[in-house]
């Protein structure tokens, strides 16, 4: 009875790993966690059904065709892909099986002739853990050309690393075991405690890489919701802005002909000076400044008016030319991500200097297949590292460390596009240039 718990266990502990690799490499079809969590366990309780036959074959085919059946029924992925994916896995299992095999017995050649609870225990710990390992380098290698806003896949990250150092450790820690248990003959408390131990490494450092899954998925989430919020924010400012200069512009139109009068009346009395006054005066008003419209995307208008207000606030010159359609073929997150981060950058930058000032240019040529966004702005000194030649950060907060920049890559590459960033001291100028392919 105890095996048989033993291995239940081992088939829970396949079923966490199958969701972790499905999480990290395919999108859910239902929204529901609890049914996607109840519908794999059910699945692994048929493959553990199975594997009461002991025959290695049958156990391989149903795994396959479990698996198969779960990653097309729970996930948005085509047939032949959940295939794929389920081959995969199955491949996986075996290979790392077969390793810990290799293993124990160039450690105790006999470790298998005695089928008791703590060799089982090792052998499936050790085995779970190079599973597990070789999940996770496995789900880093297919995600490495996917977008996501806080994690540069390309690379993998110290965080991530941490994370593979964890299992593999706790694989030497079993090993260790399994030679001490060949070695010295335990009492039953003891084997039952080893045993047990052996499976809380593995549930911990499942849970360790879950929890990070977790945080990392929380965290994108509330930057989104921060993104809609601007964007919100934005938009709301600019219905304002534009309700507000259309009733002055109205007002001020009413009374042109009163205007016209006092002028015409000046002009008589020949006082040429406060004729020039008067005029200056209503040339001046803010009622005929430029319209806050600066292209035919209200969203990208909001944006641009808010950095501007913030940029008259600090002095700094604001100009922006924008002559392209293009950028209404982007969605509405890239804009609010990408516009808010290069603006949010440029007046970082020039806030530090006095007469500094931004250019924002958005243009396109017919005879070119690139749309071209071009953002120059004033900068005290070259924010590259000396040693690295990366960007270097002004920010105070060191968690936001390079988020900003990240973003903007992300985005210009999910429109496979390309992104030059120079320091030219001459004129001591930051020059940002994205080309984006037209669709």
């Amino acid at each position: 009875m105890d095996i048989i718990i033993c291995y239940l266990l081992i088939y829970f502990i396949e079923a966490a790993i199958f969701i972790i690799y499905c999480k990290s490499n395919l999108k859910a079809k239902y929204s529901s966690k609890t049914y996607e969590f109840l519908m794999v366990i059910l699945g692994y309780l048929l493959i553990f059904a199975f594997s009461l036959f002991r025959v290695v074959l049958v156990n391989c085919v149903m795994f396959l065709l479990i698996n198969w059946c779960l990653i097309y029924y729970l996930y948005r992925t085509r047939i032949i892909t959940a295939a794929f994916h389920a081959s995969l896995l199955t491949a996986l299992m075996g290979m790392c099986e077969l390793i810990a095999d290799s293993a124990l017995l160039h450690f105790a050649y006999n470790f298998f002739s005695d089928a008791n609870i703590i060799n089982i225990s090792i052998f499936a710990t050790v085995s779970k853990l190079l599973y597990f390992i070789v999940v996770i380098l496995v789900s880093f290698f297919i995600n490495r050309n996917q977008k996501d806003v806080f994690i540069d896949n390309a690379k993998i990250s110290s965080e991530e690393l941490f994370l593979l150092i964890i299992p593999i450790f706790s694989a030497f820690i079993m090993t260790t075991f399994a030679m001490i248990s060949y070695t010295l003959e335990f009492p039953v408390y003891l084997d039952t405690m080893v045993s047990l131990s052996s499976f809380l490494i593995l549930a911990t450092d499942i849970c360790v890489f879950g929890f990070y899954k977790y945080s990392k998925t929380s965290q994108q989430r509330f930057y989104e919701l921060q993104l809609q919020l601007q964007k919100e924010s934005d938009t709301t400012k600019y219905n304002k802005l534009l309700l507000s200069q259309y009733e002055n512009q109205r007002i001020l139109i009413h009374d042109i002909k009163q205007h016209l009068s006092t002028i015409s009346y000046l002009n008589t009395k020949a006082e040429n000076e406060r004729i020039d006054k008067y005029i200056s005066y209503l040339l001046n008003s803010s009622n005929l400044k430029e319209s806050v419209k600066f292209c035919e995307n209200s969203l990208l208008n909001a944006i641009i008016s808010r950095y501007r207000d913030k940029a008259d606030e600090l002095k700094i010159s604001f100009h922006v030319d924008i002559r392209s359609t293009y950028i209404n073929q982007l969605s509405e997150e890239s804009i609010t991500s990408l516009f808010c981060n290069l603006l949010d950058n440029s007046i970082e930058a020039a806030s530090k200097i006095n007469n500094s000032f931004i250019e924002l240019t958005i243009s396109d040529n017919d005879t070119s297949p690139l749309a071209t966004i071009n953002v120059v702005n004033s900068c005290k000194s070259s924010p590259f590292s000396t040693k690295t030649g990366r960007l270097i950060t002004q920010k105070a907060n060191p968690l936001i460390h390079g988020i900003g920049v990240k973003s903007i890559g992300k985005i210009v590459q999910s429109y496979s596009g390309d992104m030059t960033m120079y320091f030219n001291e001459e004129d001591y100028t930051f020059h940002t240039i994205i080309g984006l392919p037209k669709m």
